[in-house]
């Protein structure tokens, strides 16, 4: 079998591709990349450019523990520069740790021996990086933003506040105004419903305006203004877990009882858990999962009727949604 040969173009070419691919915004491929070469390389050398390269990738990702696990491990090998060392100091400063960031700047001046000019030209460097990781960042947010604005489909919606979960609180609230236009001018319920709760807990207040029918609310982005959903949801959740169904099918109504609660937000206060369920089987399986002992009771429900409609909207909205 042939040895694999660490050559300076191989390193070079990868390193080249990765570049290619961060540019394009692919970033988790560009680090799967990185990873895979880093096991093959044998060369310390190659190792270090790869490394600083992956560690590029991964502070642009945002995953400042894993950025400075890794910057841990090039400084237990003893292989340090400049670059790693502005790094460091950054991944301290993006966590908001600026006594530490302080700290590290003094170390590495001992470290790595710097002169006045070379500690001028290391502080220079932070910055210079400072300012290219959140310019990047801010346009990575804003193309996420401007998805949402297009109001595609809803897979492509779900995937965008997926990734902006990830995000740090400081640099979504730089979009707060943005934000507020959007949840104020969004349609689909579901939609408004998973981003008002991703600013909730992101801590970025929005005055939102909720109109169903001939309801109309006006709600602060709060996770205070959750609570009352969180509540009925888990009730919803704990009842289906104790019917005897099989696992496809209450894997099926769980997700369905999320979107409809998520769809009727925050006009839940009347829609009874036990009867959602029911409706939902019947909507979607034909199935009857009330007893026939309690089906009166459940008939008797005041609000049923207004459950009925609301579960006709959303059952009509499915095409769009799924």
């Amino acid at each position: 079998m042939g040895e694999i040969y660490d050559f300076q173009t191989n390193y070079i070419a990868k390193i080249e591709e990765s570049s290619k691919l961060i540019e394009k915004g692919y970033i988790d491929q560009a680090i799967c990349m990185l990873e895979d070469f880093l096991a093959v390389v044998k060369d310390p050398k190659i190792k270090q450019e790869v490394n600083k390269q992956l560690m590029t990738a991964y502070l642009l990702k945002g995953e400042l523990d894993t950025c400075e696990a890794l910057i841990l491990e090039i400084k237990n090998q003893k292989s340090l520069d400049l670059t790693i060392a502005a790094h460091d100091i950054l991944v301290a400063m993006f966590q908001g740790q600026e006594a530490s960031a302080k700290q590290k700047q003094e170390e590495y001046q001992q470290l790595l021996g710097l002169t006045a000019l070379s500690s001028k030209n290391l502080v220079e460097l932070i910055y210079q990086l400072k300012t290219y990781y959140e310019s990047v960042w801010y346009e990575m947010i804003e193309k996420k933003i401007q998805v949402l604005e297009r109001e595609g489909d809803m897979e492509t919606q779900l995937l965008v506040i997926s990734d902006l979960r990830t995000v740090d609180s400081l640099k979504l609230q730089l979009f707060q105004e943005k934000f507020e236009q959007l949840l104020n001018q969004c349609e689909v319920n579901i939609v408004k419903t998973m981003l008002f709760e991703l600013l909730a807990q992101k801590d970025i207040e929005c005055s939102v305006n909720f109109t169903q029918e001939q309801n109309h609310q006006t709600l602060i982005t709060t996770t205070v203004n959750f609570e009352a959903f969180y509540a009925t949801l888990e009730e919803a959740l704990a009842l289906l877990t104790e019917m005897t169904l099989d696992e496809v099918t209450r894997e099926v109504l769980k997700q369905h009882v999320i979107f409809f609660y998520q769809f009727s937000f925050p006009f839940i206060e009347e829609m009874n858990p036990q009867v959602v369920i029911h409706e939902l089987a019947q909507a979607l399986f034909r199935m009857n999962l009330t007893e026939t002992e309690d089906e009166e009771a459940v008939e008797k429900t005041e609000k049923i009727a207004g459950i009925r409609y609301k579960m006709s909207q959303y059952i009509l909205s499915l095409s769009s949604l799924m």
